[in-house]
């Protein structure tokens, strides 16, 4: 279950930094 959450915090990291460019 960790290993899923961190998963989806990386990918709405990633979302969050292409968005702000």
């Amino acid at each position: 279950m960790e290993y899923m959450a961190k998963v989806k915090i990386a990918l709405i990291q990633m979302l969050i930094m292409a968005t702000s460019i």
